[in-house]
């Protein structure tokens, strides 16, 4: 129920109710999406820059010194696990997400990948990372990306500002904003300071530093079958074990004993550390 106090922390796991059969969790840095059995994407938490993929009313009420927090939205709309929903291109019209087969969230942004090959977002777009032209604008429900459609996406995750996809074949995308190499390629408007590119982008294999030496006659050591994100920066798991990462490094993340941004998806060295046989 509503609380006069909602910034308390839960300090022992608590049960969500509402939600039966989840097969897939994910969240950002507020918020939290779920996906279940049925192919259903439900999304709860702060969603004030659209992340819920859903109409929320603002948190607060009022205005001067008679802002206050509105408990009862906040619980019934933010708090309460709730349906994601899909805006029609052409119509403008409002269905929930159906027929999901994978979802993913950066830090202030969703995206879902159906069973009929579409890709969707919604959330935060200051960088093009919902795969539509940069803005200021959030956008509140699931918006199509074209230009993945067809590409057969099975994994999404997101940093910060930027998103990357995985398809079956092992190719990844990468789209939003690119300043610190979270794209994966060299443009030098993509990598300016501030820049992006909201236009998903298959990464081409043969730049990848190291690839060609894991590659040998190994066939697929260029196929990938996992990623992730931090904030800026981005990791790649291929079928044969090698690690590549790319993008932030100033703080070592990177793995590559360097604290260097890295433009190209390198591979790690395992060589010189205790860690082996990653499968």
């Amino acid at each position: 129920n509503p609380s006069k106090d909602i910034k308390k922390k839960q300090d022992t796991p608590l049960k969500i109710g509402g939600l039966q059969n989840v097969v897939e969790v994910d969240c950002g840095a507020s918020f939290s999406i779920a996906l279940d059995a049925q192919g259903n994407v439900y999304s709860w938490g702060l969603g004030e820059s659209g992340e819920l993929g859903r109409d929320a009313p603002p948190m607060k009420v009022g205005s001067g010194d008679d802002v206050k927090y509105d408990l009862e939205a906040i619980y019934r709309h933010h708090m309460t696990p709730g349906p994601m929903m899909i805006k029609d291109s052409v119509t403008g019209a409002l269905s929930a997400a159906r027929n999901v087969k994978a979802i993913g969230s950066g830090a202030y942004h969703s995206m879902i990948a159906t069973v009929g090959d579409e890709v969707f977002a919604c959330g935060l777009n200051n960088y093009g990372q919902l795969g539509h032209p940069a803005g200021n604008k959030a956008q509140w429900n699931l918006v199509e990306i074209k230009e993945l459609a067809g590409c057969g996406i099975v994994r999404l995750c997101g940093g910060m500002h930027h998103s990357v996809a995985l398809s079956s074949s092992g190719i990844i995308y990468t789209f939003g904003r690119g300043d610190s190499g979270q794209l994966g390629y060299s443009d030098d408007e993509a990598n300016s300071v501030g820049g992006c590119n909201h236009i998903p982008r298959a990464l081409d294999p043969s730049t990848f530093v190291g690839m060609a030496a894991a590659s040998g006659t190994n066939k697929d050591a260029r196929f990938f079958v996992q990623i992730d994100c931090g904030g800026n920066h981005n990791l790649a798991l291929t079928t044969s074990g090698e690690i590549y990462t790319w993008g932030y490094g100033d703080t070592s993340a990177l793995g590559h004993g360097e604290d260097a941004d890295e433009l190209l998806p390198r591979r790690l060295n395992f060589s010189k550390a205790k860690i082996k046989n990653i499968t």
